[in-house]
This record gives structure tokens, C-alpha cells and sequence, in this order.
């Protein structure tokens, strides 16, 4: 015998519909986080408006900003805790790029903070949860709370190197993408090198030249003591063989002499060593 179909109840399939809806809507808002978060803003000023008006509740106020202080607690806390699960956030700029993964996400956080604050705001029209209370003190405690949570986390941040927040990875620019100043710098200081490296080699052009005068003129010298000190008058032509006597061979040391001297200032002036 086939068993009996189980019983269901007829609101059950209302609510699954409903609970469909509600998700279809919920992911629809997921890529719109800054009207999400300004829907926020605006049932937390509505439920602030009504406690003031009220001037009661605060009990149920300071439940919300317990709840809320853990939510942001959770959404500034790493997923991997690296205190207690080893070291695996980036603690130096040429390792690997890793997004920070949170411990609770933000579309979870501001679904939770929402939720929160709209069931606060349905509890402020029950008169039974308006128990009274010196509100100064929870207040009180509550920012001390704030502040010692909020020192502890950022003493975490600093001690393991992290943001809890992610802005992309580091773009690195090209040559094509460097700016058209420095290309006319360059342009300007590869100008200013030739113009330097011409002037540079016609100035060395010009002392050649002068060096090659000043030995053309010693070699003159020489030839002309050469020819008054030979012997020879008709042609006054120096000939080694007609040139026999010691004055002769004297003059002609001389002049060899002052050859030589005329050599060494050339090649003194053209930086060849002697």
C-alpha cells in the first residue's frame, strides 16, 4: 500500500513564495550597494525619529547597538584570522596580490544591520518591551565598548599589516604612457650631447691643425740652417757629400738638434709619448 502524502500545511506555500520573492529582490539589490546602504541610513533615521518621540525604548536601542558593534566587528575581521590560523595576508609590496576576504561579507552585514533595524522598529509598538532604564549609562557604556573594541582591532591591523579594504591590484604604466615632458626632455638633453660632442671635435680639429703648423715651421728652420751652413755656394743646395768640414758638421748637429726638439713639442702637443 502506497503511504499517505504528508501533510502540508496551506500557508506553506505562501510563504515559500514569499521567501522566493524576497531572495529575487534581495539579489536584484546586490550589485546596488550604495542605494542599499542609503535605505539603511533611512530606516535608522525613521526608527531614531520615533525613540525620540517616544522618549522610551532604550533598552531595545542599546540591544541594536550591541548587535550592530559585533556585526562591524565581524566585517572588519579577516576571514583567516592570522593569529590563530598562520600568517596568510601579504606583509611585503612584491608578493602576490590578495583581495581582503572578510569573516562576515558586506551584502551579509547590511543585510543583518537592516533586519535589525526594522525589527527594533516594530518592537517600539509593543509597550512591554519599553522597560525603563537610566539611558546615560547604557549610553555610557556603550561608547566605552566602542572604543576599546575599535583600539583592539586596529592594534590587529597594525601588528599583521592589513586594510580591511580592497582597492585592485597596482597598475603599472608603460613608455607609451609616460607623459609628453619627458619625451622633450630627452629630446633636449640628446640635443644639448651633439652639440657638446661637435664643439668637442672641432676644437680638437683646430689644435691638430695648429700642432701640424708648429712642426711645418720647425722643419723649416732646420732646412734653411741646413742650406746657410753648407759649403756649396753656387746652388746653396745642401749636399751631405760637399758639406766636409767640422764647422759644417756642427751647424748640421745643431739643426738635427732642433729637428728633434721640433718632433718632441709635436708629438708633446698631440699627447703621443716620447
Amino acid at each position: 500500500m502506497d503511504s499517505p502524502p504528508p501533510f502540508q500545511h496551506p500557508l506553506s506555500g505562501v510563504q515559500r513564495k514569499l521567501e522566493m520573492r524576497m531572495q529575487h529582490y534581495l539579489d536584484k539589490s546586490s550589485p546596488h550597494s550604495v542605494y542599499r546602504w542609503l535605505a539603511l541610513v533611512a530606516v535608522l533615521a525613521i526608527y531614531s525619529l520615533r525613540v525620540w518621540y517616544l522618549k522610551g525604548f532604550y533598552i531595545v536601542t542599546y540591544g541594536l547597538g550591541i548587535y550592530n558593534l559585533n556585526l562591524l566587528l565581524g566585517f572588519l575581521t579577516p576571514q583567516v584570522d592570522p593569529e590563530t590560523e598562520g600568517p596568510e595576508l601579504p606583509t611585503k609590496d612584491n608578493e602576490e596580490f590578495r583581495p581582503f576576504v572578510r569573516r562576515l561579507p558586506e551584502f551579509k552585514f547590511w543585510y543583518a544591520s537592516i533586519k535589525s533595524v526594522v525589527i527594533g522598529l516594530l518592537m517600539t509598538f509593543f509597550s512591554f518591551f519599553d522597560v525603563p532604564v537610566f539611558w546615560p549609562i547604557l549610553l555610557m557604556y556603550w561608547c566605552i565598548l566602542f572604543v576599546v573594541t575599535m583600539k583592539r582591532q586596529i592594534k590587529h591591523m597594525i601588528k599583521y599589516r592589513y586594510i580591511p579594504f580592497s582597492f585592485g591590484k597596482k597598475k603599472y604604466t608603460g613608455k607609451s604612457d609616460k607623459p609628453a615632458q619627458k619625451d622633450q626632455s630627452s629630446q633636449l638633453e640628446v640635443r644639448s650631447a651633439r652639440e657638446t660632442y661637435q664643439t668637442v671635435k672641432a676644437a680638437g680639429w683646430a689644435k691638430g691643425a695648429s700642432v701640424m703648423a708648429a712642426g711645418a715651421s720647425f722643419e723649416t728652420i732646420g732646412a734653411v740652417m741646413r742650406v746657410e751652413t753648407c759649403s756649396c755656394s753656387q746652388a746653396r743646395v745642401c749636399k751631405p757629400d760637399s758639406c766636409l768640414s767640422s764647422s759644417s758638421d756642427e751647424y748640421g748637429s745643431t739643426s738635427s738638434n732642433i729637428m728633434d726638439a721640433g718632433h718632441r713639442r709635436m708629438r708633446a702637443a698631440s699627447g703621443i709619448a716620447v
